[in-house]
């Protein structure tokens, strides 16, 4: 990377297309509306920029380690883009100078009822909190608090009763509650609450839609909200695979039930297995595999010689496999490559029964009716994930061959096309084969995505359209 110093500026939005980078905040600027640039050099020879609502925008630890005030970075660092020279204004770069000192984030609005959404676990259990006093305040005024009770919804008065459940219990029994329930049990005793409370209104979170093996998340900044995946360590390749889901809460995969007690060995077995079926990414999905899955052995169990002793045993026990599971098992379409790839695993699995072969070989491809479930259920995920979702099948195609790197061993590559991906779910305009190239160069270029990354992405394009 070139070694060049961040430069900030000040300008205001040329379009709607940027969102506020601080996580507490992430809402949309308004094409006009002043926003503060932070601008880094990039991996090739071209910079990355952070925009940020002016509230919104986080001093830099840097500057105030040397010594800069606000009012000094206002003054003397921040390039005045503005066609006015708002700096120049002595009121208005006053007004500028209040908003950063306030070290505050723009609070997020429900698009419906225009309240002010909670930030944070602390903000949710103050609000449940404050929810319980009026319902306390009901008991104590009987017949004339009838108002109040129009004003409280069944969910509010349902989180209160919860928090009255376990307010009092300590962060090492919270955090036992969570741990029974394979929940994330890292924070604070406010954070814990609102996941207690979170997952005994709604359910256990569960295994990611989208890339189908990491864990969902609650979003802390938005007081849970909405939910996120950040992907998964691959054991396998060794090296950690991104994801980008999220969603309402509302809409999140939900496991059943949630335990206040610790679960006996039953119930963890019960548990384990909910989390293995929901590998399938769908309950039509687990049906389908467990249909396909017992007609698939019903075939190769017809099959009579099984002798992994000797070449020619191996070739014919090949060629058998393919005839059974072919249109079963999301094997290769081509036979002589499909022989080629049970070949293969019968090489590495020559002392294995015939069970022990098939279930290698439905582990390495999987069933052709669950893929097809699984790609559906990961279509209709990318839609939700993309600002533009008619760009979901291009999302799709770079994180495959993300993905495909990856397994090839090549991180470098791997690692640059989960940027480009993260930087196509992001942009809210549709990708085009006229535009798609563009993305990687000039005055339309999109921050994460180079000229080479926007040629492939436009190959994807094409052959999608087509």
């Amino acid at each position: 990377p070139r070694k060049m110093p961040t430069t900030y500026s000040i300008e205001h939005a040329k379009s709607g297309r940027s969102s506020c980078k601080t996580k507490a905040c992430g809402q949309k600027i308004d094409k006009g509306e002043l926003r503060i640039g932070s601008s880094a050099p990039g991996p090739g020879d071209y910079d990355i920029t952070k925009w940020y609502h002016v509230e919104c925008f986080p001093f830099p630890r840097k500057l105030k380690s040397e010594g800069e005030t606000v009012q000094s970075f206002v003054e003397g660092i921040l390039e005045d883009n503005t066609d006015e020279g708002i700096l120049n204004d002595e009121e208005k770069a006053a007004e500028i100078i209040a908003l950063l000192e306030q070290k505050g984030c723009r609070k997020k609005v429900d698009a419906e009822t225009g309240e002010t959404l909670p930030q944070g676990a602390s903000d949710v259990i103050d609000k449940i909190k404050r929810t319980a006093e009026l319902i306390a305040q009901e008991d104590e005024d009987g017949p004339k608090s009838k108002k109040i009770k129009t004003e409280i919804s069944e969910t509010e008065r349902a989180k209160a009763e919860i928090l009255s459940m376990f307010s009092s219990k300590k962060v090492d029994e919270l955090k036992d509650i969570l741990r029974w329930n394979k929940q994330i049990v890292g924070g604070n005793k406010d954070t814990l609450l609102a996941r207690i409370i979170d997952a005994k209104l709604n359910g256990r979170l569960g295994r990611c839609p989208s890339c189908l093996r990491g864990r969902i998340k609650l979003t802390e900044e938005d007081g849970g909200a909405t939910v996120f995946c950040s992907g998964y360590f691959d054991e396998e390749l060794q090296v950690r695979q991104s994801c980008f889901y999220k969603a309402p809460a509302a809409e999140a995969p939900r496991l059943q039930p949630f335990y206040t007690e610790e679960p006996t060995e039953e119930e963890k077995e019960e548990m384990e297995a909910q989390w293995e079926a929901s590998k399938a990414g769908s309950a039509e999905a687990v049906a389908v595999g467990k249909d396909a899955k017992s007609i698939v052995a019903k075939l190769v169990s017809g099959i009579d010689e099984f002798d992994l002793s000797s070449g020619p045993g191996k070739k014919k026990a090949s060629s058998d496999l393919v005839a059974a599971i072919t249109g079963i098992v999301d094997i290769p379409d081509d036979e002589a490559k499909a022989r080629m790839a049970i070949g293969r695993i019968l090489m590495m699995h020559s002392n294995s029964s015939k069970d022990e072969v098939l279930e290698a070989i439905i582990d390495e491809y999987g069933l052709k009716a669950v893929n097809e479930e699984q790609s559906k259920v990961k279509a209709k995920t990318a839609t939700t994930i993309c600002a533009c979702p008619a760009n979901a099948p291009v999302l799709e195609a770079i994180m495959e061959l993300s993905s495909l790197y990856f397994k090839e061993g090549n991180a470098n590559a791997g690692g640059t096309y989960t940027k480009v991906a993260n930087a196509i779910k992001d942009l809210d305009y549709e990708i085009t084969p006229d535009n798609a190239k563009g993305l990687g160069k000039g005055k339309t270029k999109v921050a994460g995505i180079g000229k080479g990354s926007a040629e492939k992405g436009r190959i994807s394009m094409g052959t999608l359209c087509s």
